[in-house]
């Protein structure tokens, strides 16, 4: 079911299918998301929490500020993770809404969130 929804995804935003033969191939699925990285929101459940997965979206430079929600928890609550959005993107500090609870609540992460941020200014 899951590679169903998401070949139907990625020929929607790449034009092309994934068969679901490979699908499960980590190189494969980091070419697709350097490709397409909103292709992302479809992929199976286990690559939404994989960390080469996550920095390979981040390296588009002009991402929705959604696109961390469709990321695990997991992921959501890594504070070094979290932190590489404010290095390496062009954002404004809307990125904190879709981090884990527990770091919108952690003093040092959000103050090392909005040191980063003004490093970018």
């Amino acid at each position: 079911v899951h590679h169903e929804s998401f070949e139907i995804a990625f020929r929607e935003y790449a034009g092309l299918v994934v068969p679901p033969t490979l699908c499960d191939d980590k190189n494969i699925m980091l070419e697709v998301v350097q490709r397409q990285p909103l292709v992302v929101k479809s992929m199976p459940d286990h690559w939404r929490d994989d960390r080469d997965i996550f920095r390979s979206v981040l390296k588009h430079q002009e991402l929705p500020s959604k696109m961390l929600q469709y990321f695990s928890k997991e992921i959501r609550s890594d504070a070094e993770l979290m932190l590489t959005i404010f290095r390496h993107q062009d954002s404004d500090l809307s990125w904190m809404g879709d981090c884990s609870e527990r770091l919108r609540d952690d003093k040092v992460f959000f103050i090392n969130a909005v040191d980063n941020f003004r490093s970018q200014i």
